[in-house]
């Protein structure tokens, strides 16, 4: 089996992604797996992720990446690519020495693309010297730039406190800046205004989001609709009295921390104090002074999986919602969490227990072949290089005959653009079939989620959330289209052209209504059945 290249991919701002430097650091990684011979792996990305607080390594696809080195999971000899080793950290020389050489001895090989730069467990001195010198200086580069914003972000607010400037366009979405001065949007007040009426007469917030998503008033982002979350925000925001309360740290780094107290005449003022006051009291009253911390414990392995197949959202796990029936070890269910927003008609609600259940023995039973056949994509490959062979054999005939000839070099200008567009083209193939191959399970990811399932028989604690959140990130690689839920409260598991071989055993044939089935390019398989009284173990 060919080694696998692992494409590391990480921007400190995620809107970065939408431009060129994804697809510049992924088609680098695609050409050097291409050379090496290298399966390609495309999955390991943090996006809008600082490298320079460490956050990729501590809660990143990077950290997970290297616990993952460390207890075996990544076979030696593999390939971890990055754009430039600023991509792979900005921290401290140690820190970064530290994780390189974590990854060097237990055998992964790492490669700088940009200078076309291996290390690896025979590195000599001058290689570290080398990567120590890019380290210094990019964390450098990134202290530099942190002493520069810190010292004009404080500039900003103590000219916040002094005359009430504005430090940034970007206010209250009830707001915008005219002029250096904020000015009411009264569309948008009216929306506020709203929320603290129907607040101050009892109203929930998922009875608020429900009504607004149904009447389709607007968004304070102007996408999607409204969330519980939404409305709580501006029913407890204190900029509708005209506050401004500065603070220090970043959300995607250390948390986030007041400075001094609120600046109280910074906004204009769209809501009365007394409402304002009131409604944050009902609010208090509603709140359980008896309620603890939820318990961390990763009660759905489908979670961030499944996706309704009429509105395409995201479906949920509710807990204790569903009734219990006998043989059912718990009463949650996965549900359209666009239902309780009045954005989809999907009623339909999973019950949980028995999908569980049946879904390891659901997945160990597909018909796998591993690494999907790209063999179209390889003929179609092959038949552009042979365009490509006759075409720069036709150029080469013209350049002879060109000389001295106006019609012969008008053809030998078309010709050569032929020959780039037709170069585009090999690329753009080469690219597909790469990432086809990257995005497909193997025997090693199912072998992987065998090993999971019976560990978890046992686990308890930390141990248990751990090994159920490894197993939901293998099945995103074994179940390569995700899941869907059907209206009649059928899980699809979508697999890719290719993926599947064979027949589809015979799956679980108890006579009782069917929870999970796969599908190959939107064409139906048999269903896998489960029963309340023989759901398998």
């Amino acid at each position: 089996m060919r080694p696998t290249l692992y494409a590391y991919s990480r921007f400190s701002n995620a809107s970065q992604a939408e431009g060129d430097s994804l697809r510049r650091q992924l088609k680098a990684s695609i050409d050097f797996a291409e050379r090496h011979n290298l399966q390609l792996d495309t999955t390991l990305r943090d996006h809008g992720v600082s490298g320079y607080t460490g956050l990729n390594r501590i809660k990143g696809a990077l950290g997970s990446f290297i616990r993952r080195v460390e207890a075996g999971e990544i076979a030696k000899g593999s390939y971890l690519a990055v754009d430039s080793l600023d991509r792979f950290s900005r921290e401290s020389e140690t820190q970064v020495l530290n994780m390189l050489t974590t990854l060097t001895l237990a055998g992964i090989k790492v490669v700088n693309l940009a200078e076309d730069h291996v290390l690896d467990g025979k590195a000599t001195t001058v290689d570290y010297i080398r990567v120590l010198i890019h380290a210094a200086r990019s964390n450098q580069e990134s202290v530099e730039k942190s002493r520069k914003v810190r010292l004009a972000r404080q500039e900003e607010r103590r000219r916040a406190r002094e005359d009430g400037t504005p430090s940034t366009p970007v206010g209250p979405h009830w707001l915008k800046l005219v002029g250096g001065k904020w000015k009411p949007i009264p569309d948008r007040v009216a929306v506020v205004q709203r929320v603290f009426d129907l607040k101050e007469a009892g109203l929930g917030n998922q009875w608020i989001a429900k009504t607004f998503n149904k009447e389709g008033v607007r968004t304070p982002t102007g996408r999607g609709g409204w969330f519980n979350s939404t409305v709580a925000s501006i029913a407890t925001s204190a900029a509708v009295l005209g506050h401004y309360q500065p603070y220090t740290g970043h959300p995607r780094g250390k948390a986030r921390e007041p400075v001094g107290e609120a600046i109280t005449t910074f906004y204009p003022q769209i809501i009365e104090p007394d409402q304002f006051h009131r409604v944050q009291a009902l609010i208090a009253a509603r709140q359980n002074p008896n309620a603890r911390p939820a318990v961390k414990e990763f009660p759905n392995l489908l979670v961030s999986l499944v996706s309704c197949s009429k509105c395409g959202g995201v479906v949920g796990f509710l807990r204790s919602t569903f009734p219990k029936k006998p043989g059912w070890k718990s009463g949650g269910a996965l549900r359209c969490n666009g239902v309780a927003r009045g954005l989809c008609d999907n009623r339909s609600r999973v019950p949980y227990a028995p999908l569980e259940a049946a879904l390891l023995p659901f997945i160990a039973s597909l018909p796998l072949a591993g690494p999907i056949s790209t063999q179209t994509q390889d003929s179609m490959i092959l038949g552009k290089e042979g365009e490509r062979a006759a075409l720069v054999a036709k150029i080469a005939a013209l350049v002879d005959q060109a000389e001295g000839s106006k019609a012969l070099g008008d053809r030998l200008v078309m010709r050569e653009a032929e020959l780039v567009a037709l170069d585009n083209e090999l690329s753009r193939l080469r690219s597909l079939a790469a990432q086809a191959r990257a995005a497909l399970p193997t025997a090693d990811a199912l072998n992987n989620l065998n090993d999971l399932r019976t560990a978890m028989e046992t686990a308890v604690g930390e141990e248990r959330y751990a090994i159920r959140a490894k197993i939901n990130a293998t099945l995103k690689t074994v179940v390569t289209g995700g899941f869907v839920m059907e209206p009649d409260g059928i899980i699809v598991a979508r697999l890719a052209p290719g993926q599947v071989v064979g027949r589809m055993p015979q799956m679980l044939n108890v006579a009782a209504r069917g929870i999970l089935r796969w599908e190959v390019s939107n064409v139906p398989s048999q269903i896998a059945r489960w029963s309340k009284t023989k759901a398998p173990k």
